[in-house]
């Protein structure tokens, strides 16, 4: 991040010790970061001999540049600073100017967004990062006076925790880089005290296997010898928790997030009550297959005329109940033979291209990617000869521009026919 604009200082006269004495002036602070400024500013050596500058900021050692500009580094983030500009002639007279400046925070991953559900014994955080442009790397939960997991950064669970107990949590996101952003300390309290009657759980899928992009639910069932049993439930999808429901009237359901093709192994985690003790659930393995895919085709201008152009367009989206984005080729054929493969983009893809006279049966196909299948589309075109044209021309043929091989002018119109234009495949 970079300070736009710069800062001028008022009211803080330079310092003048007399005649033949250097003045600094017009003493500026400009592109200030989070590590380092530029102190820009002028210098009226009065006659002398001019010689080196340089920069004090807080006592510290000088540091030394032209005397127009000076670069400082290795500055504190969001410290302030106060200090001199210092221009010292060969004869040793020296002139000076204060400057004042502020350094900005840090550019870093922002950590958004945290959530804290806790059980009795251990607690979930979500969270979401935006790295800035940062290349991403791992996330942090951390737990005062418990310790610390990492791992993914949308979701992180931490274990050992005491009932009934009130703690600071924080969630560090770091990029691959090295920078760091930090959600602040936060504080949450966990159930309890958490029971001993043991709980009994089933944990099933409302659509498996299902197919990619399909919204489903993970539902828990459970049951005991003391009650309902009440609290949080949370479940994890190969090793990575995508979610924490309450449990209400002894089920909880939690909607995943979407879950790419491939088998995933599920398991919930029930955090207790008073009553019950904490549990985990027999483990699912949710399939989710390569959804299906429809194609349509269509063509502007339907009919057609030749040499002119067709935009001819296959759209491409998923078949329910999948869902998201298509990518992959279309393979475009006329009458079957192909004629171009266009890359999928928003949706679709689309060819432009002249058509000779006749009927044209459009086939498009989609060749699938790795969430979703192939599918065939079909449309006919018809395209027509263009008609003959005749024009009228008239008027001055001194250069034979009316086009009748003579230069006589003609003030009466003269008809001239322009014979029909068939097109070319492709052109």
């Amino acid at each position: 991040m970079a300070l736009v604009g710069v800062f001028v200082l008022a009211g803080c006269p330079p310092v003048v010790s007399g005649t033949g004495v250097p003045v600094v002036s017009g003493v500026s602070v400009e592109d200030v970061t989070s590590s380092g400024a530029t102190i820009r500013f002028a210098v009226d050596w009065q006659g002398s001999t001019p010689g080196p500058c340089s920069v004090s900021l807080n006592g510290a050692v000088a540091v030394t540049g032209p005397c127009s500009s000076i670069v400082l580094t290795g500055l504190v983030a969001e410290s302030g600073y106060m200090g001199t500009v210092t221009a010292t002639s060969v004869e040793g007279a020296s002139g000076s100017a204060p400057v004042v400046l502020t350094t900005l925070a840090p550019n870093r991953p922002v950590v958004s967004g945290v959530g804290f559900v806790p059980g009795s014994t251990d607690v979930t955080a979500s969270f979401s990062v935006d790295w800035l442009g940062f290349e991403p790397g791992s996330c942090e939960l951390t737990v005062d006076g418990v310790g610390s997991t990492s791992g993914g950064c949308e979701s992180l669970s931490l274990a050992g925790l005491a009932p009934g107990t009130v703690y600071l949590g924080s969630v560090t996101a770091a990029a691959a880089t090295g920078e760091r952003g930090v959600w602040p300390s936060t504080e949450f309290r966990t159930q309890g005290p958490v029971g001993v009657t043991p709980v009994t759980m089933v944990l099933s899928s409302s659509a498996n296997p299902s197919v990619a992009g399909e919204g489903f639910a993970f539902r828990v069932e459970l049951s005991g010898d003391a009650g309902v049993p009440t609290g949080t439930v949370s479940i994890d999808v190969d090793n990575n928790t995508v979610g924490t429901s309450e449990v209400v009237e002894g089920a909880a359901v939690v909607w995943p997030l979407s879950l790419p093709v491939g088998s995933h192994v599920v398991a919930a985690r029930y955090h207790g009550d008073v009553t019950y003790r904490t549990a985990t659930s027999n483990v699912v393995t949710q399939v989710v297959n390569p959804g299906g895919s429809v194609t349509t085709v269509s063509a502007s201008p339907d009919p057609a005329v030749t040499n002119a152009e067709v935009a001819v367009r296959a759209s491409v989206v998923p078949a329910a109940p999948a869902a998201g984005p298509i990518s992959g080729v279309v393979t475009f054929a006329d009458n079957g033979v192909e004629i171009a493969e266009v890359t999928v983009d928003a949706g679709g893809a689309t060819l432009k291209r002249r058509f000779a006279a006749g009927t044209h049966e459009i086939t498009a196909t989609y060749g699938g990617d790795g969430s979703f299948g192939p599918s065939t589309g079909t449309a006919n075109l018809s395209v027509t000869t263009r008609p003959t044209a005749k024009v009228w021309i008239w008027g001055e043929n001194q250069f034979g521009t009316v086009g009748d091989g003579t230069t006589t002018g003609h003030l009466e119109p003269i008809q001239k026919a322009t014979p029909a234009v068939d097109a070319v495949p492709g052109e």
